[in-house]
């Protein structure tokens, strides 16, 4: 009897353990990736291409601290779920933690493509104009998702 009865508890006790493990990876993919598809439609390509006001748009994303290194800005929101790096006329990215879903570098190229009126890109590294200006588009997915956009002469 004593046997059966540390044999349930010990079971208890690895339900329990992996209930909780499932619960801290839900926590740990706290920004949906459409989020930050979006934090980078309107962080980056809506101020391209000085990226002038940028920083200040990411604050309605809840990147409030943001540091300016002189050649640079950056910043993370307050779980460092979604980061920024900004460098005036030269390049915007938006970075979260890896997303194990497929289908975001075609959401956004999506993006991308419906913002610079360009017909639908299909892969990555791309290049297109926005208001005129050359650009490299690429999403970076080693270590993370990086969601890159990058003067292409400069």
């Amino acid at each position: 009897m004593k046997f059966a009865y540390v044999l349930i508890s010990f079971s208890i006790l690895l339900s329990s353990c992996a209930n909780n493990k499932a619960v801290t990876i839900v926590q740990t993919q706290s920004i949906e990736p459409l989020e930050a598809i979006k934090a980078f439609e309107a962080i980056c390509l809506k101020t391209a291409p000085s990226f002038s006001g940028a920083a200040q748009v990411a604050t309605a994303f809840g990147i409030t601290a943001i540091t300016n290194l002189g050649f640079m800005k950056m910043g993370f929101n307050k779980d460092q779920s979604m980061g920024i790096q900004i460098k005036s006329d030269k390049e915007c990215v938006i970075t979260t933690p890896s997303q194990r879903i497929n289908g975001l570098t075609t959401q956004f190229l999506g993006a991308v493509s419906r913002y610079a009126n360009a017909p639908s890109l299909d892969k990555v590294p791309s290049k297109v104009n926005i208001n005129g200006v050359p650009f490299i588009f690429h999403h970076d997915r080693k270590g993370g998702e990086a969601y890159v956009m990058l003067k292409a002469n400069g």
